[in-house]
């Protein structure tokens, strides 16, 4: 019987612990190349494929093998109400999965919460991990610091924990993603709001993890960084962090996008990426 559902289905691995996760993948490992792990964000129906389908494709393409996973609690995984949604669980995780996949060491590839989780595993598991390439990754600060100041971060707390999944409220939280206002597409709602509606709100709650920043000196896998300059979530001059501790850090920032870089700046993301592998 086919499943339908709100964006494509890919692959299932069910855990040691029985937890059913989903993922895309495309191609296989490769001797002498990393695997490409890439790590969507947080946020109301938030998946793996949504976050990169208008990247992944263009990795694979390049000749990489390329695993695109929905966490715990998001898109087509399972969504128990039970679960501590910790950095760290879900870290563990994810080595499952990659380590069911064939792939070796891993380029991971992190937005906003993956980012947090792509330098937790490199930090906790550098043998793992040949290259980090994040977008705006969170765990750079505590939440207190930062949370209150972002209206983006505010709404997309908001809208699980007061069960508001209407159209315009999922409406206004995507255009808070990006720095110019589009005309979100019903596509992009309905790919988000059904998953939306099935995620516990234990996935926000239970959110979280240890601050990263003291341990970024540990790194020892080089870091792209891109950050887009009017992100509404993750403060910019969270960028700063990175360069004053990560050891081997570029940096690059676009004034034209805000919280979804490779959504909003998809050639200059991709091939920035590709470029930085390739090297």
């Amino acid at each position: 019987m086919t499943e339908i559902t709100s964006i494509p289905v890919g692959k299932y691995f069910t855990s040691r612990e029985g937890h059913r996760l989903h993922y895309h993948e495309a191609g296989t490992p490769v001797a002498g190349k990393p695997s490409v792990l890439m790590l969507h964000g947080s946020g109301p129906g938030a998946s793996g494929y949504t976050n990169f389908k208008g990247n992944f494709p263009v990795f694979a393409d390049h000749g990489y093998h390329v695993i695109v996973p929905d966490y715990l609690g998001y898109g087509l995984s399972s969504k128990p109400a039970d679960f501590q949604y910790k950095v760290d669980a879900q870290v563990e995780l994810l080595r499952e999965l990659v380590s069911h996949t064939g792939a070796q060491t891993l380029a991971i590839v992190g937005n906003s919460l993956g980012g947090w989780f792509a330098i937790h595993h490199a930090i906790h598991y550098p043998a793992e991990v040949a290259k980090l390439i994040v977008m705006a990754p969170g765990g750079l600060e505590s939440p207190e610091k930062f949370v209150p100041e972002m209206e983006g971060l505010r709404e997309l707390f908001r809208i699980p924990t007061e069960r508001d999944f209407s159209i315009a409220s999922m409406r206004n939280l995507f255009n808070l993603f990006m720095n110019e206002r589009a005309d979100i597409s019903d596509t992009v709602l309905s790919e988000r709001l059904e998953i939306a509606r099935q995620q516990p709100v234990e996935v926000y709650t239970t959110m979280g993890g240890t601050v990263t920043t003291p341990r970024l000196g540990e790194l020892v896998a080089p870091m792209l960084a891109l950050w887009g300059y009017r992100d509404k979530f993750i403060p910019y001059r969270h960028a700063q962090i990175l360069l004053d501790h990560v050891p081997d850090v570029h940096l690059i920032t676009s004034n034209r996008a805000g919280h979804w870089f490779m959504i909003e700046e998809p050639e200059l993301f991709n091939q920035a990426c590709l470029k930085f592998l390739d090297r």
